[in-house]
Formats: C-alpha cells, sequence, structure tokens
C-alpha cells in the first residue's frame, strides 16, 4: 500500500467515525445537536425530522467514508461526495449569511469557517488522490549516476 492511500485510508477512517458519533447524537439526543445554534424542537414531527436528517444522513455518510477507508475503488467516490456535501454547506450558510446575515451564535459562526476549511482540505485530498503516483527514483550514489567511478 502506498503513503497516498494509507494516509487517505486514515483521513476517510477518521470522518467515518466522527460522522458516526454525530448520527449517533442525532438519533440519541437531537436537541443537543440543534440547541446551541438556537433550534428547539417541539414534538415527535420535528424529532423525526431531525433524526432522519441529521441522524440517517449522516450514517450513510460514515459508511460512506468506510468504505472509502476500506476499499481502494470506493476512494475518489467517498472524496468526491464529501466534497460536494461540504460545499452544500458552505454554499447554504453562505446564501444565509447573505440574505438574512451573518451568524451570531459562537457554534454557527464555527461551523462556517470549519466547514470552509473542511472544504478546501477535501478539494486538495481530491486532487492529490487524482494525482497520478508517481515511483521515486533512487537519488545516485557517491560514484555518479550508476555508482560507477
Amino acid at each position: 500500500m502506498t503513503r497516498k492511500a494509507r494516509i487517505l485510508r486514515v483521513v476517510l477512517g477518521a470522518l467515518a467515525l466522527s460522522f458516526a458519533a454525530t448520527s449517533l447524537i442525532a438519533f440519541l439526543s437531537p436537541d443537543s445537536l440543534l440547541g446551541p445554534v438556537g433550534i428547539s424542537l417541539d414534538g415527535p414531527d420535528a424529532l423525526a425530522e431531525i433524526r432522519a436528517a441529521y441522524g440517517g444522513f449522516f450514517l450513510t455518510t460514515a459508511a460512506l467514508c468506510a468504505a472509502g477507508a476500506a476499499h481502494n475503488s470506493m476512494r475518489g467516490v467517498a472524496l468526491g461526495y464529501l466534497t460536494l456535501l461540504l460545499a452544500g454547506f458552505v454554499a447554504g450558510r453562505s446564501l444565509s449569511w447573505w440574505l438574512d446575515g451573518a451568524a451570531t451564535r459562537p457554534t454557527s459562526v464555527t461551523n462556517y469557517r470549519l466547514e470552509t476549511i473542511a472544504l478546501l482540505f477535501m478539494l486538495a485530498l481530491v486532487w492529490w488522490h487524482r494525482k497520478p503516483d508517481v515511483p521515486r527514483v533512487p537519488s545516485p550514489g557517491p560514484g555518479g549516476v550508476h555508482g560507477s567511478q
């Protein structure tokens, strides 16, 4: 396994754990997930929507990240999907900022900043993943190109 493959496996594995944790919080305690951004969930309909949207969607995203970590053939799909997901989050928050004004809650501001940084990171990972591996050529020894005098 190449160094690039190992790094991408670790990154996707960590993201799988992160999305799975967020999903678990959404399933078990949706109020604790959305309370810090000022969203209160009133009644079973609101709770079901959050469990479906955050819990189910993030669990599916965790599964895709895990598949990308485990299988080289899924790596590009997982990276591309995550890039699109983050682009959607950043676009939605940017549109809301433009239409409604800047977010004021610290959690909302932090989310926007982190998602923007993560989007740039994912774009770099997609580029790196698509870049062909170039085998390293050993440097010439002290005697010249082939070690001869």
